[in-house]
């Protein structure tokens, strides 16, 4: 089931964003709800855009694009699903 797989995977970002998408350290970012193409070109800055995050930058580089489409896939549902 995708939407099992999306949250298994998702889960990795619990520490910082939590895995309903809803962080409770206001230095990261809430994604619950959001648009996925939002957050897929949020995440893809990180890669081709040259955007900079001490925290985030290191992560969203190994992202695949697989990996990004399943973040915004998963966390565009209203508390992760």
């Amino acid at each position: 089931m995708k939407i099992r797989a999306d949250k298994v995977k998702a889960a990795k970002w619990m520490a910082c964003h939590d895995t309903n998408g809803i962080s409770m350290n206001y230095h990261c970012p809430n994604f619950s709800g959001q648009k996925s193409a939002y957050i897929s070109k949020r995440l893809q800055a990180y890669i081709k855009d040259g955007r900079t995050d001490f925290m985030m930058g290191p992560i969203a580089r190994k992202l695949t694009d697989a990996d990004i489409e399943n973040r915004a896939s998963y966390y565009r549902q209203p508390g992760g699903v």
